[in-house]
């Protein structure tokens, strides 16, 4: 019984055997070069993922500037506005046009995004007047020269000659130096020393024989250039009341009269001629800044209580005053020589461009505000063509801004992060308004020419 049982099952066997050959001829065997490719394919699908790491991560064979820029979409779920499939990468269009829908799908169009040919007031106006006029009809501004003061930080103030290229510098150190300014270089030319007396402001006067220099708790000096001789002022101005402290004064167009900002809110007219005291005007608060009008028939002042007073010189009183916008105390004022702008600095930083055809209003309002300063306005200047104006402060380091008066837009690129200027004490144009002086509290004065590409 087992021996049969042993033959059967040997004759099933080789049943099973026998319809696995019959079926092979209904099935195509696989031949060696498919086990190959199985055995490829196996493993492949082993290492897949790394392959595809491995192929990202290689360097393309060429690149072309045609091809749109794949930008990787963050996989958060804040992102998923910006997938427009289910792709990890966008091309820059895609993505910028993705964005641009859904911030008008939740905001809605702007309206400063919507340009109508005309600009409104603000940055746009700002930024299409500017760039186009620093980029083809701006200002170019280069450098000429360094000189120095005598001693360190004695500088207080730099004037240009009125029809020469010839600079001066005054300082606390009782020295006055004079320069003679080329087109690559600064020469001195001579160097004046006054015993007990620190200069505080030194101007040449409107015919450029004469230099007036002012000082502290004294009166008025006068240096004639073709003498070699000081002449002071007369004893019946010295001993008045009003002149123990000159602080700042301006000459007039004309060179007749000489108005001083003294103590107590007073200012003082003095004859060019004979020095001698002629009227006295009195302001509210105490008197900062102070200029005549082109003509020489107004005195335009500003003080402590934030009002620009305006007096009629041929009739001797004050015909206006206006509160300067924006100002706690007035610091400077400049007017352009073709009468257009009156220019008000202030001890809050605040520059105010005024059109002198409208002051004459109760409360005039500035055409153009300027609050880039963070700390006082110690000087503004506006060169005789009346193109370009600059204003500092001596606090910080480089508060030097220049502002094109055609677009009244800053000019942005001068100067550069990388000018080291210092703590502007003074500025000053030349005659003809193509070259500008810089001095610092360190005694350095920097010169640059200035050209400008509209003329």
């Amino acid at each position: 019984m087992l021996r049969r049982r042993i033959l059967t099952t040997g004759n099933t066997s080789n049943k099973t055997n026998e319809e696995r050959d019959n079926l092979s001829l209904f099935v195509d065997s696989p031949s060696p070069d498919q086990h190959k490719n199985k055995e490829k394919n196996a493993s492949t699908a082993e290492i897949g993922i790394d392959e595809e790491v491995l192929a990202s991560n290689r360097a393309p064979a060429w690149t072309d500037e045609d091809d749109a820029e794949l930008l990787e979409i963050p996989t958060q779920r804040k992102y998923k506005k910006l997938r427009l499939t289910l792709k990890e990468k966008l091309s820059s269009g895609d993505l910028e046009d993705q964005l641009r829908k859904n911030f008008c799908a939740v905001i809605g169009n702007p309206h400063w995004a919507t340009f109508s040919g005309t600009f409104d007031s603000g940055y746009g106006e700002s930024l299409h007047n500017f760039y186009p006029q620093n980029s083809r009809k701006g200002h170019s501004i280069i450098p000429i020269g360094i000189t120095s003061h005598d001693v360190k930080d004695s500088l207080r103030f730099i004037d240009f000659h009125p029809r020469k290229p010839i600079l001066l510098s005054a300082g606390v150190s009782k020295t006055l130096n004079i320069f003679q300014v080329n087109k690559n270089s600064i020469a001195k030319l001579q160097s004046i020393y006054f015993e007990n007396y620190p200069l505080q402001m030194a101007h040449f006067s409107a015919d450029g024989q004469q230099i007036i220099l002012s000082s502290r708790n004294r009166p008025l000096w006068f240096y004639d250039l073709q003498s070699n001789r000081t002449l002071k002022i007369a004893e019946s101005v010295s001993y008045a009341k009003s002149t123990k402290s000159c602080k700042s004064f301006s000459i007039s167009p004309d060179n007749k009269l000489i108005a001083v900002a003294c103590e107590d809110g007073y200012i003082n007219l003095i004859s060019s001629n004979t020095k001698e005291l002629v009227d006295e005007f009195k302001l509210n608060g105490s008197v900062h800044a102070l200029t005549f009008s082109n003509d020489g028939l107004k005195l335009f002042a500003g003080g402590s209580d934030g009002d620009i007073y305006v007096w009629d010189i041929g009739r001797r009183s004050c015909i206006h005053k206006f509160p300067d916008e924006g100002s706690i105390c007035c610091s400077t004022i400049c007017i352009s020589k073709d009468g257009k702008y009156l220019v008000s600095g202030s001890t809050a930083g605040c520059v105010n461009v005024y059109d002198k055809d409208h002051i004459w209003k109760c409360r005039p309002e500035p055409v153009k505000k300027f609050q880039n300063m963070h700390s006082a306005v110690n000087a503004s200047v506006i060169n005789s063509r009346s193109e370009v104006l600059a204003y500092s402060s001596r606090k910080y380091k480089n508060s030097l801004k220049l502002v094109d008066l055609k677009s009244l837009c800053v000019i942005s690129h001068w100067p550069s992060h990388r000018m080291r200027l210092g703590c502007v004490q003074s500025i000053a144009f030349c005659a003809d308004g193509s070259q500008l002086a810089v001095g610092n509290s360190y005694g350095k004065i920097f010169v640059y020419e200035i050209h400008s590409r509209s003329s």
